[in-house]
């Protein structure tokens, strides 16, 4: 055990300075794999923004041309803030998807599959084993799926409510003082 300490002779000067270079090799690797591993997701997660970007700005052009086509009466039925809520935050919350919810599905798929062959190679009886309660876990997410998005709805509904009377309000100021 004092065979590698600092300022101890002996014939082991030898094994300590290839083990403190296999120990460097090993440091340099993980800062390698690091630094890798960040530019990589940046990389990543900059492709995602780019590509949510043009979906929102797509479907923004093509909702605003499909909106102007309305004849004069659909106006008439719809309040302003309806309408640039839809075209605002709306737009952006469908979108969202691709940049947080696509992103996580494909590192988590790749975690899932490697982990998935990690523990068949280890044992392959106690990961059918501890495979047995994937399914349950399922039916749980799915049921708080189907409730949030209900409620997220009605959110989306509250904020555009919001927003049209802000927006009346500010149009019809005249009229209000």
């Amino acid at each position: 055990s004092q065979a590698c300490m600092p300022g101890t002779p002996g014939a082991h000067e030898g094994k300590c300075g290839a083990a403190k270079a296999s120990f460097l090799q090993v440091i340099l690797l993980y800062l390698g794999c690091s630094v890798a591993l960040g530019a990589l997701g940046g990389l990543s997660s900059l492709c995602f923004n780019l590509i949510s970007r043009r979906i929102i700005v797509s479907v923004r052009e093509t909702l605003f041309r499909q909106l102007i086509k309305q004849d004069i009466a659909f106006f008439d039925g719809m309040r302003t803030g309806d309408l640039t809520q839809r075209l605002g935050s709306d737009v952006r919350a469908m979108a969202s998807p691709v940049t947080v919810t696509l992103s996580m599905l494909i590192s988590n798929t790749l975690l899932l599959v490697g982990g998935v062959i990690m523990c068949f190679v280890t044992s392959w009886q106690l990961s059918m084993v501890a495979y047995t309660t994937v399914l349950p876990i399922m039916h749980v997410t799915e049921a708080y799926a189907k409730w949030s998005g209900r409620i997220n709805r009605q959110i989306y509904q509250h904020y555009s409510d919001a927003m049209s009377a802000a927006n009346e309000a500010i149009a019809n100021v005249r009229t209000v003082r």
